[in-house]
């Protein structure tokens, strides 16, 4: 007589585990370079910029030559829709990666700010004069607060949701301070490029860990495991503010990318298998495959 069984907890979670780890080994996907960048009027525009109405407005211009991106401004925004990413599995996770000339940053506040975000389905379509938007209360995520030097110390923590009209600034830092330790950009020679990095990965059933490396830094890590935690995103968010009254500050990319993993690809390859161990198992009625003993 042939042996039957039900399907343990212990065996679902081994086959979860087994779809996971085949998700992990996936190469990330790259959504988004600075090739992709795209400015309006053109069509399929998804970059922005907030505070064009400043007394030294946002701009930004493009170098195909090199290649290269400049961003300058008073204190203002580029912000970057992407395609939604949402953390699935643990394992998963989102990146902003760049390397970048900095010039003249306020270094006595948190003159350099990174988000990423999701929009809440209310994204930008135009370039904004004020740093403002009546949206940004829909706007939840995480941000990444940095000074230009290396020996004061930034914060990572989650953009407080609610009515508040700044992406990155005002009361919406006011979320979860999710680490207080995070070293400065420790700018040295601003004529030198430097490269970072940003990131959000899922590592707990209700967590994620936001990642942060600049130069040579080591990375700074902290855990959002509290109610309100975030895991999907569409949108990057970058504030600069400048140094004293004069100049404006100048972000000059040379290297710029929003990365995933796993793969959109994987994610539906795994989405499958998980589909057809579920049928298999209800077709043999819980029995073991054929020919066993």
């Amino acid at each position: 007589m042939k042996p039957t069984f039900s399907p343990s907890a212990s065996g679902w979670l081994s086959a979860l585990a087994g779809a996971v780890l085949l998700v992990g080994q996936a190469d990330a996907a790259t959504l988004l370079d600075l090739d992709d960048l795209v400015r309006p009027p053109a069509t399929g525009a998804n970059t922005f910029l907030l505070g064009t109405g400043n007394d030294q407005p946002s701009t930004f211009s493009a170098n195909s030559s090199v290649p290269s991106v400049t961003f300058s401004s008073q204190f203002g925004y580029l912000v970057v829709r992407f395609d939604t990413v949402t953390l699935d599995g643990i394992g998963d996770s989102v990146t902003f990666s760049y390397t970048a000339k900095f010039t003249n940053f306020d270094t006595s506040s948190n003159g350099v700010r990174i988000g990423l975000l999701h929009d809440g389905g209310t994204a930008l379509t135009a370039d904004q004069a004020s740093t403002n938007l009546n949206s940004a209360g829909l706007y939840t995520g995480y941000v990444g607060l940095y000074r230009a030097t290396s020996t004061t110390a930034g914060s990572l923590r989650r953009r407080a949701a609610g009515a508040i009209p700044q992406l990155l600034g005002g009361t919406a830092l006011g979320g979860p301070l999710l680490s207080d330790t995070v070293s400065g950009f420790g700018i040295a020679d601003a004529s030198l490029y430097y490269s970072g990095s940003f990131s959000v990965v899922r590592t707990g059933l209700h967590e994620v860990t936001l990642i942060s490396q600049f130069g040579d830094q080591a990375a700074q890590t902290a855990i959002d495991d509290t109610a309100g935690w975030v895991s999907s995103f569409n949108t990057l968010a970058f504030y600069t503010q400048r140094s004293g009254t004069t100049s404006a500050t100048l972000l000059e990319f040379t290297g710029f990318s929003i990365t995933t993993i796993p793969e959109p690809e994987s994610v539906v390859l795994m989405l499958g298998s998980l589909g057809w161990l579920a049928w298999s198992l209800r077709a043999r009625g819980g029995r073991p495959a054929r020919g066993a003993r």
